[in-house]
């Protein structure tokens, strides 16, 4: 009986690993609905699994945004002093 449960416990854990490793992403719960509802099939699993695995995580992401800012403001600065130069030299 034990072993049956715990058999059943470690079949769970297997079936909604692409669900624990997508819980820190930004489409955790849409993976976690995914494996729910497909992942019975094999290839919904390996395709949540795939998934899981691919999509980037919040702190990558705040990460990227940070430097996509960072970014735009030097662009910004860049063309602010062209703009005053282009201004002084006429």
């Amino acid at each position: 009986m034990t072993t049956i449960i715990l058999l059943l416990i470690l079949c769970l854990l297997i079936y909604f690993l692409p669900s624990f490793i997508a819980s820190d992403k930004r489409h955790g719960g849409l993976i976690f609905l995914f494996n729910l509802f497909f992942g019975i099939t094999g290839i919904g699993w390996l395709a949540a699994l795939i998934w899981a695995l691919c999509e980037p995580s919040k702190a990558e992401l705040e990460k990227i945004d940070k430097i996509y800012r960072y970014v735009k403001e030097q662009k910004d600065k860049e063309k602010a002093l062209a703009k005053n130069k282009s201004s002084q030299q006429l």
